[in-house]
């Protein structure tokens, strides 16, 4: 395990380069917000699956609230709200049919999650303190460890062609809907943001064109208006943020 900053970020870089077969990899280290809840029983088999939130800083201080997804036979002591956790998983999507506002016509909606498949304790929260962890024994001190990291890597084919727009804040960004396959018969459909030139160069390509992104998950905050015109509703969106788009002609 890593021990330092340094040792810590070139074992991620390093297993996210090996495993680019796997088409789909998630590596997070943040803070748990909440304790995991049984949300779904999936399968012939009964597996259960439970959902806790995580908290990512980012650079500009704000923080990513991600839902984690987790079978029952991997909930242990360790997922504790204030603990500081370290995790490898996927981006996973599955459909929802659900009744918006005031409407009796139930609609498919897109839900998207991080499905865990390890996960290691770094720290619990010192007494009194909900920003210093104390380290596990694996971990020299706090300066040479990394409390919030969030590192994506997909290798997909897109769902349809995407459109650069400018934003109202002048910003040049590109929807973008990856179809990644999980096995077999089946794919997860994930949303993403390209920034910049990666926008433009990505509207180039055709519905079915193969990239690979690295980036990171997000939360973001939007509101929307009713669908009876009478008020405002607050929603969230989970998508993946794109750093870089390989596979597309400049």
């Amino acid at each position: 395990m890593a021990e330092t900053l340094t040792e810590a970020y070139e074992e991620i870089t390093q297993q996210s380069t090996s495993q680019h077969e796997l088409t789909n990899q998630a590596q997070l280290i943040g803070t748990v917000l909440s304790m995991p809840v049984k949300t779904q029983t999936k399968g012939k088999h009964g597996l259960v699956l439970y959902t806790f939130n995580l908290g990512i800083k980012r650079y500009s201080e704000k923080w990513d609230v991600l839902p984690i997804v987790i079978p029952g036979r991997a909930i242990n002591p360790n997922i504790a709200v204030g603990n500081c956790i370290s995790l490898v998983g996927q981006i996973r999507t599955r459909n929802e049919w659900r009744t918006k506002d005031n409407s009796v016509t139930p609609t498919k909606k897109c839900i998207v999650y991080v499905y865990a498949k390890q996960i290691h304790l770094i720290g619990v929260p010192k007494q009194h303190s909900a920003d210093e962890f104390e380290l596990m024994d694996d971990y020299e001190s706090p300066e040479d460890v990394i409390l919030n990291f969030n590192d994506v890597y997909l290798d997909g084919c897109l769902c349809k062609k995407p459109n650069w727009r400018t934003t109202p804040l002048g910003h040049i960004i590109a929807d973008v809907l990856l179809a990644v396959q999980r096995y077999p018969n089946k794919s997860d459909y994930i949303p993403c943001i390209v920034w910049s030139h990666d926008a433009v160069n990505i509207s180039k390509c055709e519905a079915g064109k193969r990239v690979q992104i690295y980036g990171r998950m997000q939360s973001r905050k939007y509101e929307k208006k009713n669908a009876d015109g009478d008020g405002i509703t607050q929603h969230v969106a989970y998508e993946v943020a794109v750093a870089e788009v390989v596979g597309v002609d400049e």
